[in-house]
Formats: structure tokens, C-alpha cells, sequence
């Protein structure tokens, strides 16, 4: 369905066997991932912000979100969001 601009839904048998697990114990990071690139020589930030924002508007799951709603989880999927990109340089 769509509200807001913002696709709504029914989580999939996957994603609610995760959402159970999670209310049993939220302090389990399994569900969790993390990754970084280690990126050597200089980079061009301008290119690389507007590369992270590609990759966001093409995955789905980077703009999803889930809630508990009185009829059970529901996720929502945002249609252009774009996280500000940190910039840090350590040099």
C-alpha cells in the first residue's frame, strides 16, 4: 500500500521470524551487520557522496524501516531517502 508517498506492508515470512527473535532479545546483534572499505590513495568526496546515494536509492533495504502496529509488524519503505554521508578525514 502506499500512504504518504511511503510504501507500507505485511513484513514476509522471513522478516517476522526476525522481528520475533528480536522482541525475545534485543540485545542480539546477529541481525546486525556491519562493513567497512578500506579505501587507499585519495578519493574524490563529491563523487563519492553522490555514489553512496546511488547505492541507497537502489537498495530497497537501506530505506526501510520497521513498527509494531496493532495488527503486527509492518515495514515502510521510504521512496528517496538519502542519509547524509559523514565525512572524516583522519589524515
Amino acid at each position: 500500500m502506499i500512504e504518504d508517498g511511503m510504501a507500507h506492508g505485511a513484513l514476509s515470512a522471513a522478516q517476522s521470524e526476525i522481528w520475533f527473535a528480536h522482541s525475545l532479545d534485543s540485545s542480539d546483534s546477529l541481525n546486525s551487520i556491519g562493513d567497512y572499505l578500506n579505501i587507499r590513495g585519495r578519493i574524490d568526496p563529491e563523487i563519492m557522496a553522490l555514489a553512496c546515494a546511488q547505492v541507497e536509492r537502489e537498495t530497497e533495504a537501506l530505506r526501510t524501516w520497521f513498527t509494531d502496529a496493532p495488527d503486527g509488524p509492518r515495514q515502510h519503505v521510504h521512496p528517496g531517502l538519502v542519509a547524509p554521508l559523514l565525512r572524516v578525514d583522519f589524515v
